[in-house]
């Protein structure tokens, strides 16, 4: 058959897509075409936090990028270097202090510019004093005179730190130096000013809009960014659509994956450990039955690769009692130099690393000869002094002994006495559930190990996490990783009064647990984020990866196996990447339940069997039926398992056949290409621009609340009845039931799907809010009720971009920000309060806020009010200029309706003044310089030969002057004449 499709292909299309893009412009021009840059600074303290996109390991679009030319919300410091206070709150400033504060404006990048001081008297102030230094000459060599009128023997009430760390200070733009030192220093995410968090009334300010793109620097008053704005989304859009027919339609790639491989580097030897699984033995397989698996690998010991000369870069080393050398310090490295004179291999040191027999500066090593290894799971205390045990608050559990846990007021430590009773030569603070190897009363040798801390640290509730005793720059510091590149939090002191814990807050806010977190370790987890069981809250510096393994995956190596990377990656655990497997979650007989041929199952036969033979008869399920849920049903003595078998499932058991516990019963194919129809890449822009709700077969359901996903047995009336009953309605046919739970079973959001659809979601999976349970399109206005405007709006740019970056064309966030703003400008009024407007009144944010601001001086209710997300076009025809909107669209309704009304057209937009033939309120057109009188100091002639001032201002002129204001007319009025006249003997 002959595609007639292609003949128009080229042609028709071209000019359809064209004009499609031009009326795109046409109305992102108009809805846009009134922001102007207004003022310098709105003073919002809002922003938006930024960091690089990724999808896998690809970087789409690096931080550098995002945040270059846009303003820092918040002073960004290096996290590598800690703060140093300069001079402490309370303290006199004397003439010394105020050297400091100088040579730091002199040396640093930043000045200080503001010190918080007591007044005269030594007296706190309210409001507290606060001296100004932006204007302090700090490029001179010496303090100038007015530092110390301004400072000498006031007393500060703040601490005044030192800025060398500082990167970028709160509302300067992030320049190219910056962006890069941001970047290489590990920061991974930024708050920046956004014009999406703009507090200016009409238009927007400079520090939210940042750098003027065409130019290289900041942008000025008076820009008409909105216009810009539209044409830089708009003029993409021929492109985007034009550059469609050479790619042909779909965009694919394979994104699904069919293996872990242990992430260890050639002549790494690695230790692997199971957390919460649930796997079978099958044969010489071990099969995972069960969710929420996790594999990690630590790293455990390194060999030679080559032979070479061994180099060890380390401050803290000490040779242990069988003549091997122990590390006592992070950040250490061993170097084997080859032939060439140059590092064949290079092998960080770990602290508590025992160096290979015989390896120490010099020596000569062989390919396979042992360089350092260290223990896996724990962090070892070793000791650095001979002497004797002391134990102090220590309970002797067992053997070895085990330090089991902690009542407030008690300090378990480990004290090395230099002989019994005499003075404490060094002290080791324990954790619980620490080992401790020896006993008290013991010798020990420099190098011994003395206790061994467990790590990782593996969470046993699910919870919120609450920081204890964690403070940065005292407890920890933030370290580069300089495998991944990351910033890590490490532990790097505890103190008696400062033991940093992990609490896990249970739902009612009660701790359920606290977890010690011993010296050397990287904390993984944020303040107040959510766990579960077996996430992993603190690790060493030696944990190589966390994988989380899917179910039906073979595990190809054992718990607490070593592994090696003898020039080839170790594999973890594989599986079919094209299709998705239902296990038998326990043993017994397959029962065939709502499966009929023809009705709910249809026959198809393998043709890809060995030999070239017609394979086997498969039976695939079709679209679930109203009254019909096929499923398999295990029944054994332990009771009955049902396996709900969703459309598209190809069943691989019989009806009766006995099975085993990690068994396949049925096989659903995956979506291994990522497809997306280019085509729809105009059209798709527009969607989101009209702000369009999806058509129902295409609407995704999204979660209301954070839970457990809970889908009910086919035909279980005791599962189905509470739901139903939160659902508060009668149940559709042709739909089934889903809900989300809590941790005790009760059901908090009920949702009706239709049968058709597809689940992404299973039974038992944690959701957070805004997740998608189902397949399909999101409305972006119920997005907005349940995530709130910031989402909303970031959800909105994200969807744009994705279009676009599909293509290869790159816009700057700050052009989709401008559209998306205008789209987010109208609000609903719910309780007027005290102000002038009417319940359900639909009105411009600003005039809301205004107006609040009036009422609440007044002492008055404000009125409160919800967000509305309106398409460009609608938001093009509700602008408060009439004239501006006839000139769109609807020309007669408009007009009518504005005439009705009694409307009158401030003419504040560009639009409106250039159909009324006036000079647009943008650059040098904005009222202001229209208005601006330029005044002159007029001295009087200046002498030839001297260049002197011959003689004071001109009484005909002193008059005018005194009165404050020349206008240029009369200053041209009493030029040279007047002047030439007076002092012509001159």
């Amino acid at each position: 058959f002959i595609s007639t499709h292609g003949a128009r292909k080229g042609l028709a299309d071209t000019a359809l897509k064209t004009a499609e893009a031009g009326y795109l412009t046409r109305r992102l021009v108009d809805v846009a075409q009134d922001v102007v840059v207004i003022e310098q600074d709105c003073g919002t303290i809002s922003g938006m936090e930024v960091s690089a996109i990724k999808e896998g390991d690809q970087v789409i679009e690096s931080l550098r990028d995002r945040i270059l030319g846009r303003c820092a919300l918040d002073t960004i410091r290096n996290p590598l270097l800690p703060d140093k206070v300069l001079i402490e709150a309370g303290k006199k400033l004397t003439e010394e202090d105020i050297q400091h504060i100088h040579r730091c404006g002199f040396e640093n990048r930043y000045p200080i510019t503001s010190i918080t001081l007591a007044d005269k008297s030594g007296k706190l102030s309210a409001p507290p004093e606060v001296a100004d230094l932006s204007d302090i000459a700090w490029w001179e060599m010496e303090p100038p005179q007015e530092l110390f009128d301004r400072l000498l023997g006031r007393k500060v009430l703040e601490d005044v730190k030192d800025t060398y760390n500082i990167l970028v200070r709160a509302g300067d733009e992030i320049h190219e130096v910056a962006a890069e030192d941001i970047e290489r220093c590990g920061i991974d995410r930024v708050k920046i000013r956004s014009v999406l968090c703009c507090e200016t009334a009409r238009g927007v300010c400079v520090k939210c809009y940042g750098r003027d793109l065409g130019r290289g620097r900041m942008v000025q008053p008076g820009e008409a960014v909105g216009v810009i704005a539209a044409q830089s989304i708009g003029e993409p859009g021929t492109q985007l659509t034009l550059r469609t027919f050479h790619i042909g339609g779909t965009t694919s790639r394979i994104v699904s994956e069919s293996a872990y491989y242990a992430n260890l580097k050639e002549g790494e030897i690695g230790a692997v450990r199971y957390i919460n699984m649930d796997a079978e033995e099958k044969g010489n397989d071990l099969v995972v039955v069960g969710r929420n698996g996790k594999v990690i690998v630590t790293f455990a010991a390194h060999k030679a690769l080559a032979e070479g000369r061994v180099e060890i870069r380390c401050d803290k080393m000490v040779e242990d009692r069988n003549g091997r050398i122990v590390i006592l310090a992070d950040g250490g490295e061993l170097q084997v130099i080859g032939k060439k004179k140059e590092p064949v291999q290079k092998v960080r040191l770990p602290y508590g690393g025992r160096l290979g027999v015989g390896v120490k500066n010099k020596a000569t090593v062989k390919p396979g000869d042992l360089l350092v290894e260290r223990e896996p799971w724990s962090r070892p205390l070793v000791a650095t002094q001979a002497g004797v045990l002391k134990f102090s608050d220590v309970r002797n559990l067992g053997d070895p002994v085990t330090l089991e846990g902690r009542d407030f007021g008690e300090r378990p430590a480990i004290q090395i006495l230099a002989s019994k009773g005499g003075e404490a030569l060094e002290e080791f603070l324990l954790t619980p559930r620490a080992r401790v190897a020896l006993k008290e009363g013991s010798k020990v040798e420099p190098g011994d190990f003395v206790a061994e801390l467990p790590l990782p640290v593996i969470s046993q509730f699910e919870g919120k996490v609450r920081y204890q005793g964690i403070a940065e720059g005292r407890t920890i510091q933030q370290r580069l990783d300089p495998v991944s590149g990351n910033l890590t939090s490490v532990v790097t002191q505890i103190d008696e009064h400062n033991i940093p814990r992990i609490a896990i807050i249970g739902r009612k806010g009660e701790v359920v647990t606290t977890y010690h977190l011993p010296i050397g370790c990287e904390i993984r987890v944020k303040d107040g984020q959510d766990v579960f069981k077996g996430d992993i809250l603190a690790q060493s510096e030696n944990l190589r990866q966390v994988e989380s393994v899917p179910i039906g995956a073979n595990l190809q190596v054992r718990d607490l196996q070593v592994i090696e990377n003898a020039g080839r990656r170790p594999v973890l655990a594989t599986w079919d990447p094209y299709q998705v497997p239902i296990i038998a979650s326990q043993a017994g007989k397959i029962v065939y339940r709502d499966i009929e041929l023809g009705v709910t199952v249809r026959q198809q036969r393998d043709t890809m069997s060995k030999g070239g033979e017609e394979g086997a008869v498969q039976l695939i399920v079709m679209e679930q039926k109203e009254d019909k849920h096929p499923s398999l049903e295990i029944s054994s003595k332990q009771g009955v398992v049902i396996e709900s078998l969703p459309s598209g499932a190809h069943i691989v058991v019989r009806d009766g056949q006995m099975v085993q516990r990690g068994d396949t019963l049925a096989k659903m194919p995956r979506e291994t290409f990522k497809s997306r129809d280019v085509t729809g890449g105009l059209p798709r822009v527009e969607e989101i621009f009209e702000a369009r709700r999806p058509k129902a077969k295409d609407l995704a359901i999204i979660a209301r609340v954070s839970g457990w996903i809970k889908i009910p047995r086919p035909g279980a009336q005791d599962e189905e009845a509470p739901i139903v009953e939160k659902l508060g309605k009668k149940r559709k046919r042709g739909t089934r039931l889903m809900a989300i739970v809590d941790s005790e079973g009760n059901v908090l959001e009920s949702y009706e799907v239709d049968i058709g659809k597809h689940l992404i979601r299973n039974d038992g999976e944690w959701v957070n809010v805004g997740d998608k349970l189902v397949d399909g399109s999101l409305d972006p206005h119920e997005y907005l009720e349940v995530m709130g405007e910031k989402k909303c709006m970031e959800y909105l740019l994200n969807e744009i971009q994705e279009v676009y970056r599909l293509q290869g064309v790159s816009i700057n966030d700050k052009h989709l920000e401008v559209i998306i703003r205008q789209m987010m400008n109208k609000i609903t009024i719910l309780d007027p309060g005290d102000t002038d407007f009417l319940p359900m009144d639909v009105v411009d944010r600003f005039m809301v806020t205004r107006e609040n601001r009036r009422v609440q001086a007044g002492g008055g209710r404000p009125a409160k009010f919800h967000a509305n997300l309106l398409g460009i076009t609608k938001a093009s025809l509700g602008t408060e200029s009439f004239i501006s909107a006839a000139s769109f669209q609807e020309t007669t309704r408009v007009l009518t309706a504005a005439a009705i009304a009694g409307k009158e057209d401030n003419l504040m937009g560009l639009k409106e003044n250039v159909i009324m033939g006036h000079l647009i309120p943008a650059g040098t057109g904005k009222s202001e310089y229209r208005t601006l009188r330029i005044t002159e100091d007029v001295l009087g002639p200046i002498s030839t030969d001297t260049g002197d001032v011959l003689s004071e201002t001109p009484p005909d002129l002193e008059e005018s002057l005194n009165q404050g204001i020349i206008d240029m007319e009369e200053l041209s009025e009493m030029s040279e004449v007047d002047l030439s006249e007076e002092y012509d003997e001159d």
